[in-house]
């Protein structure tokens, strides 16, 4: 049985993770920085380590436990510990599959990646960095209309994320966020905000070439589009949005390795356009990914960083739907499933 380490164990995203995949062929041990998470992991044991921002001790647990443990794979599920991780690549004591550190740097920047993509012709909604609230002042020599998006440059979940419909809003809006929690103005973008259908691309790769990619359109929200996670998404397929993965992520790294998760939206004249990549974790909703078609996303992840990998139908997809609620497990049902599960009136 193959031992395997994972980062942020008893998370939600985490937990939903190992909880579709055949558990029988491997051995999960856990690790969180949160006593309380890592007593709800699902993994066989949970280790409780420093925050990977504490760099020297964070290290220093991981290579503790790696030798206790011996696991043959480290898998990082959390932005913060991709990054370190991948910056401390070499002096892990076991094997980690991760994208390059100097492409994960730019991608959890979303101003980062937005001069990246103008600079490498890929559509991007039109942003502008701020480092002052007088800056506001500024957005109508940028943008033609309102709404706007505002959004914090790191991060995920749509925290710090509001729809704003004017320069006046967009101050009371940025300046309630550096009143009431730890972020300040330079934190901040403003960018276009992209009308279109709200798309979750997961995508893998193995020196450059893509081994999968599974899609889901984001069908419903705990509350507005952009300023809430999705409460439901749809399993599809399209190959313009393939095409588009493809030709993206190899301006990023010609030769990418692992996970690359590309959030997309259609614009104004009814394009693709990127949004941001979340680079070297996995999504939350990976369930839909793991339990749609012959391929289960995160089996497969793992036969590639063990070198067992062998080839992968990317058409191979079928209409699913996930639905997540807090407190409620994760669901993942069929559109027959669903009608029967729900009586009309």
């Amino acid at each position: 049985m193959t031992t395997i380490l994972i980062t942020a164990a008893g998370s939600g995203g985490t937990n939903a993770l190992l909880n579709t995949v055949n558990n029988d062929a491997y051995r999960f041990i856990g690790t969180n920085i949160d006593r309380y998470k890592a007593a709800c992991s699902v993994t066989d044991k949970t280790y409780l380590v420093p925050r990977a921002t504490e760099e020297e001790a964070y290290i220093e647990a991981i290579n503790k436990i790696i030798a206790i443990e011996k696991p043959t794979l480290l898998v990082p599920n959390s932005d913060i510990e991709a990054e370190i991780l991948a910056k401390h690549i070499e002096r892990i004591n076991t094997s980690v599959f991760l994208p390059k550190y100097e492409v994960i740097v730019i991608l959890q920047d979303k101003y980062l990646m937005y001069e990246f993509c103008i600079k490498n012709e890929i559509n991007v909604a039109k942003t502008m960095p701020l480092k002052s609230i007088n800056d506001l002042d500024n957005i109508p020599e940028h943008f033609s209309d309102f709404p706007l998006w505002a959004r914090i440059r790191t991060g995920a979940g749509s925290k710090h994320t509001s729809k704003i419909f004017s320069v006046e809003h967009a101050k009371i809006f940025i300046q309630h966020a550096t009143t009431a929690y730890n972020v300040e103005v330079e934190d901040f973008t403003i960018s276009e905000y992209l009308p279109g259908d709200d798309y979750a691309v997961m995508t893998l790769w193995k020196d450059g070439e893509l081994v999968l990619i599974k899609m889901a359109h984001r069908a419903a929200y705990f509350g507005l589009q952009g300023e809430s996670p999705p409460y439901v998404i749809k399993c599809t397929y399209s190959q313009e949005i393939v095409d588009f993965a493809k030709e993206t992520v190899k301006k990023f790294n010609p030769k990418a390795n692992g996970v690359y998760n590309l959030d997309i939206k259609f614009d104004k004249n009814n394009a693709i356009a990127l949004t941001e990549i979340n680079i070297g974790r996995f999504y939350y909703n990976m369930p839909i990914f793991n339990l749609t078609g012959k391929n289960n996303a995160f089996q497969v992840f793992l036969d590639v960083a063990l070198g067992n990998e062998h080839g992968y139908n990317l058409t191979d997809w079928e209409e699913k739907f996930f639905i997540r609620e807090m407190d409620n497990a994760p669901h993942v049902f069929t559109q027959e499933e669903l009608n029967q599960r729900v009586i009309d009136l």
